[in-house]
């Protein structure tokens, strides 16, 4: 709150200093400066037209009074007015305003104790603005502080959070890898375990079918071997009977029918034997056909599983590089984005510093011109002060002539430009009650060894132009004369032409032709020659004509015939043949 009142009292200020602004002087005039803006029409005060109802006792109400009372000349209501103003609106802006105002209609009255009265009101007005002008300084500085730490922060801010948001981003990748690559190991020792359990049990069942088999075989040659036996045995008994029977015989034929029946018996026998063991190699072939089928069985089977089992660890494989190529990818927009987030705040950062440089080149913008404003009020009020100093030493103030006198004796005139309207006032006002105190001044002034700058020479010479005496023409004689600038020498040539004491330059002015070089500057100067009507200068003049320069002897003719000399009357039927 304290900062929006300092501020709006700064903006009131800006207001009010704009309308004196308007009502400056024009440098390099004595022409009062409130009178001559006081007839030019007034422009409404902000406060009226924000509030055209005003009530008639407030302090605004009596400003605008005040200076309608000013502009119809009623000096002492206006004075009393902005008094009031004063009093009342001290803190908030036009108490400055008013008081110079309040001096200015106290000037105007012009009697001896008015006058004191408004010195001291303006030594009380540039303590206020000094007052002013720290707090304002004081407001300023904080805020443009303010806004400085407040894009520091919005800057550190927005760093801190792409940093956070980086942490999270290279957190959150390498999570998704670790779990990633956990669950490709773990598939793959699952697909192993199942792998290595498929093939335990079909080594386990190879080795159960190797077993049946081996007992079937043993089987199949007990069989056998049972078989052979009981095929042996009744060969044995048929024999034992047969060698019974026939030993029971005795006799040939029945030895012989017993004997093919024992071949036919045997033969019976052996075939049965050889069908028996047929059927056996039959079987025990059709049994190992078998075997051998279903081992290529279990062997395809198991070779088919081993084949899924390695299509699935490439399925795996290829689902887990895909699964990694979609999280590379993401990681690589993840990083795409942070890179666009850090282009984004490395430009926050040039636009928070093109932003730091701009404010605070704004901040001494603002600084320069609040100075260059409080400036200008304090020139207005020191040269009202000097003016009113003027006023009192005119009336016989021996003080005010003192002071005067004392405000003119500068160490060097030329080092403070921002003094030169209270200068020049002073200059002015000593100059109506002692001229010759001035001189020595202008003399500094117009030395080219302080280097003055142009407006202060022109002044200078202004000032001189007042004084149409000897020593003041001598001293327009020297600035024309001193290597300045070719306008300064033709205002100090001008400022002659008004001066009582030409007459008694002339002979000075003679030795001045050949040292000007702009045939402007040589014309006036004939036309100096021809005023001053001295012996030296009419005798120039008639050289002149005489020279070979067409131009510049036509102008000394028209010059000489103005002349009642009589020797331009000879020098011109000269010139003319006798005619």
């Amino acid at each position: 709150m304290m900062l929006r009142s300092v501020l709006c009292a700064a903006l009131g200020l800006s207001v009010v200093f704009a309308a004196i602004a308007v009502q400056a002087t024009p440098p390099g005039t004595i022409v009062d400066p409130p009178a001559r803006a006081l007839k030019a029409p007034q422009r409404a005060p902000e406060s009226q037209l924000l509030h055209p109802a005003l009530p008639p006792d407030s302090p605004a109400a009596l400003y605008i009074r005040a200076r309608e009372r000013l502009n119809q000349g009623e000096y002492r209501e206006a004075a009393d007015l902005f008094g009031k103003v004063a009093e009342h609106f001290l803190p908030k802006g036009y108490a400055a305003d008013a008081l110079y105002w309040q001096a200015f209609a106290l000037y105007r009255l012009g009697e001896p104790g008015d006058l004191q009265q408004a010195r001291e009101l303006l030594e009380q007005q540039r303590e206020q603005l000094s007052l002013t002008e720290q707090r304002v300084r004081q407001a300023m500085a904080q805020g443009h502080a303010s806004r400085l730490q407040a894009n520091k922060e919005a800057v550190g801010k927005s760093e801190a959070l792409l940093d956070r948001q980086r942490r999270e981003s290279r957190a959150h990748f390498e999570h998704q890898l670790k779990e990633t690559a956990a669950a490709q190991v773990t598939r793959t020792k699952e697909r192993q375990a199942a792998l290595v359990a498929q093939q335990e049990a079909n080594e386990k069942f190879l080795l159960e079918l190797q077993e049946r088999n081996r007992q079937s075989l043993a089987e199949l040659d007990e069989r056998r071997q049972t078989l052979l036996a009981s095929y042996e045995a009744r060969s044995r008994q048929i024999q034992q009977d047969f060698d019974k029977e026939a030993r029971r015989r005795r006799s040939g034929e029945a030895r012989e029918a017993l004997e093919k029946q024992r071949e036919a018996t045997l033969l019976a026998l052996e075939e049965q034997r050889q069908q028996s063991q047929t059927q056996l190699e039959v079987q025990r072939q059709q049994f190992l056909d078998a075997f051998a089928r279903q081992r290529r069985q279990t062997e395809q089977a198991l070779q088919d599983q081993q084949s899924r089992l390695e299509a699935a660890a490439i399925a795996g494989e290829e689902e887990s590089r895909r699964l990694l190529a979609e999280i590379e990818l993401r990681h690589r927009q993840t990083l795409q984005a942070l890179q666009a987030l850090q282009e984004n705040r490395e430009h926050q950062q040039q636009q928070f510093e093109e932003q730091t440089r701009s404010m605070r080149a704004t901040y001494r913008e603002q600084v320069q011109r609040m100075e260059q404003r409080f400036v200008e009020q304090r020139e207005q009020s020191l040269a009202l002060s000097q003016r009113i100093a003027g006023s009192l030493a005119q009336k016989g103030d021996p003080v005010a002539v003192q002071a005067l006198r004392d405000s003119v004796v500068w160490p060097s005139p030329c080092d403070d430009e921002a003094q030169m309207p209270a200068r020049l006032e002073s200059l002015i006002a000593l100059s109506k009650v002692d001229p010759a105190a001035v001189r020595p001044v202008l003399k500094q002034i117009l030395d080219p060894k302080n280097k003055c700058s142009k407006s202060m020479l022109e002044r200078a010479v202004f000032l001189l132009s007042l004084q149409r005496d000897e020593p003041a023409a001598r001293m327009l004689v020297a600035t024309a004369r001193a290597p300045l600038d070719e306008d300064l020498r033709q205002q100090a040539l001008m400022s002659l032409l008004r001066s009582r004491a030409l007459p008694a330059v002339g002979q000075e002015l003679v030795g001045l032709y050949e040292q000007l070089e702009q045939p402007r500057h040589r014309r006036l100067l004939m036309t100096l020659y021809a005023r001053s009507r001295t012996p030296a200068t009419t005798a120039k003049l008639i050289a002149i004509a005489r020279s070979d320069e067409k131009s510049t002897a036509e102008h000394a003719i028209a010059l000489l015939r103005e002349s009642k000399d009589p020797r331009a009357r000879e020098a011109l039927k000269e010139l003319s043949g006798g005619k």
